[in-house]
């Protein structure tokens, strides 16, 4: 039992060490972030991270099919652009970054290998639009962020800390993921970080 948990241990050593030189690639992502079109500088920093797949599910769910001239599904597309700028005219003065899974969490399998072995696969319409919106992302001129080996949950609370780190005034997430609940700061923090409904227009 003692090997056990000290493979475990080390196993998680291995993977701060890779969290910790992943936070600077994130670190350069959150510094280039794009602001928006009315953006200005306003002093401290503020930081937008959209959570792609959380939206792109539920926008997939929520919003009745289109397709494009060759018959291929659009909707998720059409969906996210429009929330972008709608985010853009909710906050105006913060940088935005996305942030996307990436496959599987391997540090989650390799401690519990049937971590999510019964989630059900994308659905195909929506996986076919993903590496449309990653396109979309870059015409907006976002960061689109991900790893292997992580989640998107990972990269966003890496976000957050890093953009902590570095005195930002504000975080806003957009996600509906209620285990990201535990990001949000106290009143009186030196970041205020909040996570945005953007269905109900909520922090």
């Amino acid at each position: 039992e003692f090997l056990r948990l000290r493979k475990t241990v080390d196993m998680m050593s291995a993977w701060a060490v890779h969290v910790a030189c992943f936070g600077v690639v994130i670190r350069s992502c959150v510094r280039s972030g794009t602001r928006s079109f009315a953006a200005a500088s306003c002093g401290r920093d503020r930081l937008c991270v959209v959570d792609a797949h959380n939206l792109c599910y539920r926008l997939h769910h929520g919003l009745p099919a289109l397709s494009g001239p060759s018959g291929e599904p659009v909707h998720v597309v059409m969906g996210f652009c429009n929330k972008v700028l709608q985010l853009w005219k909710t906050f105006p003065d913060h940088r935005m970054a996305v942030v996307f899974d990436h496959g599987r969490s391997d540090f989650r399998n390799m401690l519990l290998p049937t971590y999510k072995a019964k989630r059900s696969a994308m659905p195909f319409a929506l996986s076919q639009q993903m590496d449309i919106v990653r396109e979309a992302c870059r015409s907006f001129g976002l960061p689109a962020i991900s790893q292997p080996g992580f989640e998107a949950d990972d990269i966003i609370a890496t976000c957050v800390a890093n953009a902590r780190a570095e005195l930002f005034a504000a975080v806003a997430v957009i996600s509906t993921d209620k285990d990201l609940l535990q990001l949000v700061t106290p009143p009186g923090a030196d970041t205020n970080v909040t996570i945005f409904e953007d269905r109900k227009k909520l922090l």
